[in-house]
């Protein structure tokens, strides 16, 4: 008799008798001994742990169980589980340890029978079975990826900067261990420092990146952005007089970063760029002086096409439109012959400033994004 059948019996030998009465009373008894031995070996297994990931330092989640197979007669057993073995970082666990390793590496899972619900164990051998065989696990906790990115301090997601202008990026999403953020240049006229400070003299486009090695919990990272430096130009809201006597000009303005394309034709007939007038001077003539007044204003990015540039003074400007006395243009200068009708018909008198002179092209139609809006004075 085996013990996974013997409800009542555990393994051992025990005395048995039969005894045989006859019609004549009399008495016969057979003595046997019955054996039940201990029942088939068992095999305890942990559960192979798949997927893990190293989580930042924290606890990973996970519950180990074991399997115990084949109980019979409804035993139960209670068991404890160990983790040994080394983390990439080459900390080692015991093999007594009974604490889920958070760093990544490989580790062994093993366990032992501590109790049982009927019989005895001992030294992880339970008594009513031939033998107990213990199996063991693999656990392997990955090393994790990291976030990495290159972020502006100010505007997470806007890669922009002025011309002329140190704009410090940095790195987020590099992890909770130590590690060497490395900034290179790619491509583009610019410069990068190791502390991830970029700058660039000119215009256009600036490839950066940033690269961390693999380290003990995490894997190796890289990010690449595309900077753009652009010309930085102001938008002006203008309120007041036009400037002259007593008058007061109030300029409320907001910088910017204009992001228009650039773009500039061969010629330097046309451009993206909006005009930017440096000075207006009277070259010739005067109000009253029979020849008509002579007007220079000196910039640059003057578009040079027909009807393409528009010049104005003084505060109305719809009605002190100026384009039609313009008898010369360059990219750079914009010369104007103005008769005395339109100086008495606009109120302009010799030694009075004309106001403010404006030159709109089509890169620089809106007055709020072009700075060439401004109070100006002639003198005549």
């Amino acid at each position: 008799m085996v013990y996974s059948n013997a409800t009542s019996l555990i393994p051992g030998i025990y005395p048995d008798s039969i005894t045989v009465v006859d019609s004549l009373a009399q008495t016969y008894t057979l003595l046997e001994t019955l054996t039940v031995s201990k029942a088939d070996t068992i095999t305890v297994t942990p559960t192979t742990p798949v997927g893990l990931t190293y989580n930042n330092g924290d606890t990973i989640t996970w519950t180990e169980t074991v399997s115990v197979t084949p109980l019979v007669n409804n035993d139960t057993v209670t068991t404890a589980i160990y983790y040994s073995g080394t983390a990439f970082s080459g900390e080692t666990y015991s093999a007594t340890n009974t604490v889920f390793p958070k760093k990544a590496g490989n580790y062994v899972i093993s366990s032992l029978i501590t109790a049982v619900n009927y019989g005895t164990v001992s030294a992880g051998q339970l008594a009513y079975y031939q033998y107990t065989k213990y199996e063991t696990a693999t656990l392997s906790i990955a090393r994790a990826s990291r976030a990495l990115r290159i972020a502006n301090p100010s505007l997470t997601n806007i890669y922009a900067a002025a011309v002329n202008e140190t704009i410090t990026m940095y790195a987020t999403g590099v992890g909770v261990d130590t590690v060497t953020v490395t900034w290179t240049w790619i491509s583009g006229g610019c410069t990068v420092t190791p502390l991830g400070k970029v700058f660039s003299s000119v215009a256009g486009s600036c490839v950066v990146n940033i690269s961390v090695p693999q380290t003990d919990n995490y894997l190796a990272a890289s990010d690449t952005r595309t900077i753009t430096f652009y010309l930085f130009t102001s938008g002006f809201t203008f309120a007041g007089q036009n400037a002259g006597g007593s008058h007061t000009v109030i300029l409320d303005y907001l910088p910017r970063l204009e992001t228009t394309t650039i773009t500039t034709a061969a010629d330097s007939s046309t451009t993206t760029i909006a005009p930017v007038i440096t000075s207006i001077t009277q070259t010739a003539g005067g109000i009253g002086s029979g020849t008509n007044t002579v007007i220079e204003i000196v910039g640059e990015n003057f578009w040079t096409t027909a009807g393409s540039v528009t010049v104005n003074f003084g505060r109305n400007i719809e009605s002190r439109n100026a384009t039609s006395y313009i008898t010369s243009r360059t990219p750079i200068k914009i010369i104007l012959s103005i008769p005395d009708s339109y100086m008495s018909a606009n109120g302009f008198t010799t030694g009075v400033s004309m106001g403010r002179a404006g030159v709109i092209t089509p890169a620089g139609e809106s007055i709020l994004s072009t700075p060439v809006l401004r109070v100006i004075v002639v003198n005549i």
